[in-house]
């Protein structure tokens, strides 16, 4: 299964240290990431005594380009300074984003659909 040009918004607090403490808001709009899921099909004992359908993920890859990442940074010195902290941002939320999506997408076959 392949999914495209998914969208998604997030907002979060921050805070940096570098010499001084740097804290405010980041709303992080992800404007295109792709979904690839290697999905199998197989049968699996259910409550009622008979085979109910399994799904198996044997491989989850989200893909997203920080091209396709809008950063907007709001608080204490931020407007300032944001252009510094947009690449560190990505740099840092991209790797977190795709882990939590991989993860969350396996929960949510294993639990709530099968």
């Amino acid at each position: 299964m392949i999914a495209n040009n998914l969208q998604a918004e997030l907002t979060c607090d921050f805070s940096y240290k570098f010499g001084i403490t740097v804290k405010g808001k980041a709303d992080i709009t992800i404007k295109k990431m792709d979904l690839n899921l290697d999905i199998g099909l197989s049968t699996q004992p259910s409550k009622q005594d008979e085979l109910a359908p399994e799904l198996d993920i044997s491989n989850i890859n989200v893909s997203i380009n920080p091209d396709d990442i809008d950063i907007v940074l709001s608080g204490s010195l931020v407007s300032k300074i944001a252009s510094v902290f947009i690449p560190l941002f990505k740099s840092t939320l991209i790797p977190l984003i795709v882990s939590s999506l991989e993860d969350q997408v396996k929960v949510i076959v294993d639990t709530t659909l099968d």
